[in-house]
């Protein structure tokens, strides 16, 4: 908690003896001075004076760097650099607007949108960028804040227009949304108001409190970017009529590049189709889609609107839905330089290994399409290490790919082993990796017996050493077993956690990437040992 700072607090310290002062600016500059070093581009030493005070920067800068600063001394030096602190970091500050009156307490909620709407805000109209929208429920009474409630609307009608739509039209440069859609909001205010907005490029939708019967106005918005439909609590389809409304917001946004369908549609026609969502824009070009396994299967597909398409990110857990994607592409040698899937199938293997020229790769589940037989899958893993990995080697920078666990004595398929390493090792230009390990995992044959895994951290740790450009690596158990599941795991995690942790190494320039391990961060720092001896391991980075 930052102390609560008042102007009796900020008032200066009395004068030192000059020798004492001598000495303690020889030893360090005063934060004016740094300050003024800073914004004079490491011109020679002089203090920038300004009459602004400190108490006229906005309270949410105040916070941060009432925050930051712990010296009296140096909070008093501040009030001569404040104007230059405030141009410096004002946008950082009001960059992102977060509407939520759950978190943030619907007064504060409220004084935000009046604030807005009345032009009392300048700093968020000019600056803010993006706009996240939680809860609007801007009224303490439950009752008040039933929109929905008809003997409630004739009363909140002159608020939700005098308040709620001119505050959001006052941000003047906003480009992205990210909204968790509730049908108790005035969604259909809020959503006109925003689509009045020239500079908005982003919309970011997700059905979090939702009913099938609710209609959400796509047709408004015009000139997007980008559009992503996602699937919160509401897990239901959307009604059909949402259909005609996202062809006429596609329509109106020629330079849409990136289109995101998380959440299912009804379509009159049957299962939805990605040809049927662009059938009426023929003038868009997609670069990235992502989309479910539903949209594939019809095989309709809109090759005009996917000549531009380089990244792709699907489920593809049904590989009959979705095998007649991947030959289209292998046939039309489209290159993707991205792909994102939660499981592996013949088709996508078949693909990958068609071109070359694959930048990232993120497998999400570790496993087969559902409808692929188990056994097939370690042959579907092996080809992609042994095959894939080196097709794409001088261009592939990013090969992730998630550890699921098994209740089954089959081993995992991706599982890293030796010959797999040295083909994951031939990919130079890797930044960031995953791959499943083995810690422990029991001996064949045997029930109960546990053996350690065939490669150890400590060697595979060394060995990406290799790779100068690798700056992340996610470290994920993989397990199979069938019993007494629970324990192996977590025996797994601590002899892990502990041996990495017990690791030394020889500087802190060895390992240049952090470490990603179960929820936490590590990274090298530098220790001394109870002789005093400076040593170097992995910590949690948290704990610095």
């Amino acid at each position: 908690m930052a102390p609560k700072w008042n102007r009796k607090m900020l008032q200066p310290s009395p004068p030192a003896d000059g020798l004492e002062a001598a000495e303690t600016r020889a030893r360090r500059p005063s934060f004016t001075e740094r300050i003024a070093r800073a914004f004079s581009k490491n011109e020679p030493r002089r203090c920038t004076e300004q009459p602004g005070r400190l108490f006229s920067l906005p309270f949410e800068l105040l916070d941060q760097i009432f925050d930051e600063v712990a010296s009296k001394k140096d909070l008093c030096n501040l009030r001569r650099t404040c104007i230059e602190l405030n141009e410096y970091l004002l946008e950082r500050v009001f960059e992102e607007l977060i509407i939520d009156s759950v978190a943030r307490g619907s007064h504060s909620t409220g004084y935000l949108l009046k604030a807005l709407s009345s032009g009392k805000a300048p700093a968020c109209s000019a600056l803010t960028k993006t706009l996240r929208i939680h809860n609007l429920l801007i009224f303490s009474a439950p009752s008040q804040s039933n929109w929905q409630n008809p003997n409630q609307d004739a009363r909140l009608m002159p608020l939700q227009g005098y308040c709620i739509a001119p505050a959001l039209k006052a941000l003047d440069n906003l480009k992205r949304v990210y909204w968790n859609l509730k049908i108790k909001d005035p969604y259909s205010i809020m959503a006109e108001a925003l689509a009045t907005l020239p500079s908005l490029e982003e919309l970011h939708i997700t059905f979090d409190h939702w009913v099938p019967t609710s209609h959400f106005p796509f047709e408004k918005f015009s000139h997007l970017k980008l559009l992503s439909l996602e699937a919160g609590d509401y897990k239901s389809p959307l009604s059909h009529t949402v259909t005609a409304a996202l062809k006429k917001a596609i329509q109106a946004s020629p330079q849409l590049t990136d289109l995101r369908l998380g959440v299912e549609i009804e379509f009159a026609s049957g299962e939805p189709s990605l040809g049927d969502l662009l059938s009426e824009a023929p003038g868009v070009r997609l670069s990235h889609v992502r989309a479910l396994d539903s949209y594939w299967c019809k095989g309709q597909y809109p090759w005009d609107a996917l000549s531009n398409l380089t990244s792709i990110d699907m489920p593809n857990n049904f590989s009959s839905k979705t095998s007649s994607f991947w030959e289209h592409l292998t046939s039309r040698r489209v290159q993707l330089t991205s792909v994102t899937v939660h499981s592996i199938s013949p088709a996508l293997v078949a693909y990958l290994k068609s071109y070359s020229g694959l930048q990232s790769l993120y497998i999400k589940k570790a496993g087969g399409s559902v409808d692929v037989e188990h056994p097939q899958w370690t042959e579907l893993a092996a080809e992609v290490y042994m095959q894939v990995l080196p097709k794409h080697r001088a261009t592939l920078r990013v090969f992730w790919v998630e550890a699921r666990c098994g209740w089954s004595d089959a081993e995992e398929p991706f599982v890293l082993r030796p010959r797999y390493l040295d083909a994951v090792l031939q990919c130079s230009l890797l930044t960031k990796l995953s791959v499943p390990l083995y810690y422990h995992k029991r001996g064949c044959g045997v029930r109960n017996s546990i053996k350690p895994a065939d490669i150890k951290l400590a060697d595979y740790l060394n060995s990406l050493t290799n790779l100068r450009y690798l700056r992340e690596l996610h470290i994920g158990l993989a397990f199979a077993m069938s019993e007494g599941g629970m324990g192996l795991i977590q025996l797994s995690k601590d002899a892990l956690y502990e041996e990495l942790l017990g690791m030394r190494v020889p500087d802190q320039e060895t390992f240049k990437f952090r470490i990603r391990l179960f929820d936490e961060v590590l990274s090298v720092v530098r220790l001394k040992d109870p002789f005093r001896n400076t040593v170097y391991c992995f910590r949690p980075r948290f704990s610095l």
